[in-house]
């Protein structure tokens, strides 16, 4: 009778234990996690492989009591893959959770005027797209679904500016995808009725559009620039646009970009200092401000702008003797 007790102690005194250690391991966050830790679930992962990359990165305590917890509450074949950040304050049932319900979504904005290697900088830092992996796209790829990139040779000019929801680990083609389908709903429509009401191209368009959006902020401003770029391209005088420049000069990045006096002899397609006529494509993904400012092209007697970099104001001349003393004034 006394071993069966002390059988029966140990058996309690063991489970006891064993569910305080669980229980533990369950709600409480690993001593070693502090700073929020990005975790990549592959598709195709079982249990066993997810609990393996949870232990190595440091979010859970045990692989083991993980395992345990998932089959116990009825999620181990729940877990979703995928690309997940951890907050420091994590505990196995809260990680669970996590898996179960999925990715959350990230927001990501593309601002006007953002070029196609900036807006893929800016995804690089948001985790969603490694280097390279949205300049290295073509066109072409996507030409079925999006006859407008037919012939087209960069997607510059197509990443529509807006809000996104992006969830993390989605391939690159499908974000892409996703900022197209943007476009074709909200931009194309809206330029291919303008362009083809006033008998223009809506690539040239676009083009001139993608221009307005980095040099000029005000839309009164950018109608007056659009009708001195038109007027420039009928008399055969070089558009003189130094954000095609800087195009040219930082490989299409305009973060951080500084001109020299280099940069103005450079030889590219994108310099239109030395080149008459427009860029080969645009040099930003520009709104439909922007856009309904090239297809309303205001006439003027200007033939000169420049824009104030301390107060963003656009001054404009008829002169080119008036727009050397503006240089003179503003810009030095």
């Amino acid at each position: 009778m006394k071993q069966q007790m002390i059988r029966t102690y140990i058996v309690v005194v063991g489970s006891v234990c064993f569910a305080l250690v669980f229980l533990y391991s369950v709600f409480a966050a690993p001593p070693s996690l502090v700073h929020e830790l990005r975790v990549q679930i592959d598709p195709g992962s079982g249990i066993s492989d997810i609990a393996t990359v949870l232990m190595k990165e440091g979010v859970i305590r045990s692989a083991g009591f993980f395992k345990f917890y998932a089959f116990l509450s009825g999620a181990a074949h729940r877990l979703k893959p995928g690309i997940y950040s951890f907050p420091r304050a994590t505990n196995i049932a809260s990680v669970t959770e996590r898996l179960v319900e999925g990715p959350v979504p990230i927001s990501f904005l593309i601002q006007e005027g953002r070029s196609l290697s900036d807006i893929e900088a800016d995804l690089v830092t948001f985790g969603l797209l490694g280097q390279g992996e949205l300049t290295g796209i073509a066109p072409q790829n996507f030409i079925e679904r999006y006859p407008f990139l037919k012939d087209k040779t960069s997607l510059e000019g197509f990443l529509f500016p807006d809000t996104y929801q992006i969830i993390p680990g989605t391939v690159p083609h499908d974000i892409v995808a996703q900022f197209l389908d943007n476009f074709t709903k909200k931009a194309e429509p809206f330029l291919s009725r303008g362009a083809k009401e006033q008998s223009k191209n809506e690539y040239r368009t676009l083009i001139i559009a993608s221009l307005l959006e980095r040099e000029v902020a005000s839309d009164v401003d950018r109608k007056l620039v659009a009708g001195i770029i038109e007027r420039r391209l009928s008399i055969g005088m070089p558009l003189q646009i130094d954000a095609s420049v800087s195009y040219a000069t930082c490989a299409g990045h305009f973060d951080g970009c500084l001109l020299t006096k280099e940069s103005f002899a450079l030889k590219s397609p994108y310099n239109t200092y030395i080149n008459r006529g427009l860029p080969v494509t645009p040099i930003t993904n520009p709104g439909i401000d922007a856009i309904r400012a090239a297809l309303a092209p205001r006439s003027s007697s200007y033939l000169y702008y420049l824009t104030d970099p301390a107060t963003g104001k656009t001054f404009f001349s008829e002169t080119f003797e008036d727009h050397r003393a503006k240089q003179a004034r503003y810009l030095h």
